[in-house]
């Protein structure tokens, strides 16, 4: 038998594919109507993310460490790509707000924030993002969120080797965008107030404007 070495290189790029195959495979599942098929690449595409945070920070510097998991993260949705916090039916099944929330995370706190935004885009909201000492308390659209502040402490402890602050600000859920892989981590993406929505299926969210 003839043994092929896998560099770190060759392997992220596998994890990346897995988790691109299985959010496809999680859009199309929805599409057909198939929650559990949504689930089960859901689990898919945790399995291969969690593994990719692992390979990346096993193949860190140590001096270096903090500062690459914090700036080596993928791309947060935004509105472009993204589905926001108060209208998630373009991004989870239909059973989402039919009673069967707690399947697609076992955060109870961010599921209730997820039910309770429903249709409330102007709704305030506080959100938190674990980042390193040095580096400035603030907020920049494009960045990566939380909802749960525990679980901001617990990225700071895991990922920044403890070295962190937490940042938090109030925004609105018109501002929170998910790619449906986690309900604990929302791309931030300010957008203007909302006074009405109407949804096409080609057009996606139209949202009004008021001044201010």
């Amino acid at each position: 038998m003839r043994y092929v070495e896998i560099s770190e290189s060759d392997e992220q790029d596998r994890l990346q594919k897995e988790m691109n195959d299985a959010q496809a495979a999680m859009y199309a599942a929805k599409a057909a109507g198939d929650p559990e098929g949504w689930r089960v690449n859901l689990d898919r595409w945790n399995r291969a993310y969690g593994a990719s945070r692992h390979l990346y920070q096993s193949a860190a510097e140590p001096e270096s460490e903090r500062t690459n998991a914090y700036a080596g993260e993928h791309e947060a949705p935004d509105h472009d790509n993204g589905q926001p916090l108060y209208d998630l039916s373009g991004i989870y099944p239909a059973d989402f707000y039919a009673g069967r929330a707690s399947d697609y995370g076992d955060n109870p706190r961010c599921i209730g924030i997820m039910l309770n935004m429903h249709n409330r885009p102007n709704a305030p909201i506080r959100v938190y993002r674990a980042v390193p000492r040095d580096v400035a308390r603030k907020l920049n659209p494009g960045d990566w969120v939380t909802i749960d502040r525990n679980y901001a402490v617990e990225h700071g402890r895991d990922n920044l080797r403890n070295d962190y602050h937490i940042v938090s600000k109030t925004v609105f859920a018109r501002d929170l965008f998910t790619d449906g892989n986690s309900v604990e981590e929302w791309g931030y993406d300010p957008q203007p107030r909302a006074n009405r929505r109407k949804r096409t299926s080609d057009q996606g969210d139209q949202l009004g404007e008021t001044p201010g």
